[in-house]
C-alpha cells in the first residue's frame, strides 16, 4: 500500500474533525452569548441548530471525499505501478539506442555559441509543454490527488590535481537530505539515472546509496572546476563551461540522454564544482539548462542540492528560514508549500513514469 496517499488521507480526515470539532464549539459559544428573553432565545435556538447541522453536513462531505481522493491516488498509483515496468522495458531496449544517438547530437549542442543557444531553446521548448501537460496533475493535487511522481538525479564529482574535490560521503548526504524533502513535502521520490531503475509507488522510502555518484577519473578544466553564478553562469554556458559540462552530462549520465532529448523526466546532473568565484555554495539556470552546480565540502548546510534543484524546477526565492527557497544558506530549509509543491511536480524534470 502507497504509505504516501494513505498518509495525507489520515491528516486531511484529521483535518476534517478539527472543523468540525471548531465549528462546534463556535455555535456554542454563540449560542451561550445570545439573548435569554423569548422569543429571541428561541430563535437563537434555531439558529445554533443549523450551525451544527452545517458543520456535521461538512465534516460528512470532508470525510467521503477524503476517502473518495485516497482510493483514486491508491489506483492511480496502482496503474503507475504496472505502466513503469513496461516503461523500463522500452527504455532499455529503444533508450539505449536512443542515447546513443544523442549522445552524438550532444557533441553537436555542446558547440560553443550556436550549440548552446540551441540547447537552451530545447529545454526552453521543453519546459513549457511539459508544463501544460502537467496542469492536470496540479488540479489534482488542490483537490487531494497527490500520488507519487519521480525525479532523476545523476551527480558528478570533478576532480582537480590534488583528486576528488568532495567527499562523496559528504555529497551524498546532501543527496539524502533533497530526497528527504522533496518526499515529505511533495511526494516526490528521487531516484538515481541508470538501466531500468524501478521504482514503484509501494516501495519504501531508500537510503541513497553510491549510484548516484560518479567520480571524474581524470582531472578537470579549470573553467569548470572553479564557475560563476548568476548572469556571469548563463554566460558561461555559451562557452566552453557550459560546453564541458553538456559533453560529461551526456557520458556520465548516458542513460538519461533519451530523456533528455524528449523532455519527459529529463534527469538533473549535479556538478560538484571546486568553488564559486562568486562565493556561492550552489547555482542554477533554472529551465535554461539540466544541471546545477554545488560546492562539495559543505558540513552544516545540507539542502543546498535540494534548494538548486528547486531552482531548476522552476521555484525561485522566498522568505521565511524554514523554507527550502530560503536564499540564505541554513541547514533549516526544509518546508515547502502548496504552491511550490505543485509548481516542484509540474516541472519536466518530475514525473509518473
Amino acid at each position: 500500500m502507497s504509505k504516501q496517499c494513505v498518509e495525507w488521507g489520515e491528516e486531511t480526515r484529521k483535518e476534517c474533525a478539527e472543523y468540525r470539532d471548531n465549528g462546534y464549539n463556535s455555535c456554542s459559544d454563540w449560542d451561550s452569548k445570545c439573548c435569554g428573553w423569548w422569543p429571541c432565545s428561541w430563535a437563537c435556538k434555531l439558529i445554533t441548530w443549523f450551525c451544527v447541522a452545517w458543520f456535521w453536513v461538512s465534516n460528512v462531505v470532508c470525510v467521503a471525499w477524503t476517502y473518495f481522493t485516497t482510493a483514486v491516488c491508491l489506483a492511480w498509483e496502482a496503474v503507475v505501478t504496472v505502466v513503469t515496468f513496461v516503461v523500463a522495458v522500452i527504455e532499455v531496449i529503444l533508450g539505449t539506442i536512443i542515447s546513443a544517438i544523442v549522445f552524438i547530437l550532444d557533441v553537436i549542442l555542446s558547440i560553443p555559441i550556436i550549440g548552446r543557444f540551441i540547447r537552451e531553446i530545447i529545454s526552453l521548448i521543453q519546459a513549457i509543454i511539459w508544463r501544460i501537460v502537467g496542469l492536470i496533475d496540479a488540479l489534482a493535487w488542490l483537490v487531494g490527488i497527490r500520488p507519487e511522481k519521480k525525479l532523476r538525479m545523476c551527480v558528478i564529482i570533478l576532480r582537480d590535481d590534488k583528486g576528488p574535490v568532495a567527499d562523496s560521503a559528504l555529497v551524498l548526504e546532501e543527496v539524502q537530505a533533497a530526497a528527504d524533502i522533496f518526499r515529505s513535502q511533495a511526494n516526490v521520490r528521487l531516484i538515481p539515472v541508470g538501466p531500468a531503475t524501478i521504482k514503484t509507488p509501494f516501495h519504501g522510502d531508500d537510503e541513497v546509496g553510491d549510484q548516484f555518484i560518479h567520480e571524474m577519473g581524470s582531472t578537470s578544466s579549470d573553467n569548470i572546476l572553479d564557475v560563476n553564478c548568476g548572469a556571469s553562469a548563463w554566460g558561461d554556458d555559451f562557452l566552453l563551461t557550459g560546453s564541458n559540462f553538456n559533453l560529461l552530462m551526456s557520458r556520465f549520465c548516458f542513460w538519461g540522454n533519451a530523456r533528455r532529448l524528449f523532455g519527459y523526466g529529463s534527469p538533473i546532473t549535479v556538478f560538484v564544482v571546486r568553488s564559486f568565484k562568486t562565493g556561492h555554495t550552489g547555482c542554477s539556470l533554472g529551465p535554461l539548462t539540466d544541471y546545477i552546480t554545488v560546492v562539495g565540502t559543505e558540513t552544516t548546510d545540507k539542502t543546498t542540492i535540494a534548494h538548486e534543484t528547486g531552482h531548476a524546477c522552476g521555484l525561485w526565492h522566498v522568505g521565511g528560514s524554514t523554507n527550502l527557497m530560503f536564499k540564505t544558506d541554513s541547514n533549516l530549509r526544509r518546508d515547502m508549500s502548496n504552491f511550490q509543491a505543485i509548481n516542484l511536480r509540474n516541472s519536466r524534470h518530475v514525473t509518473y513514469f
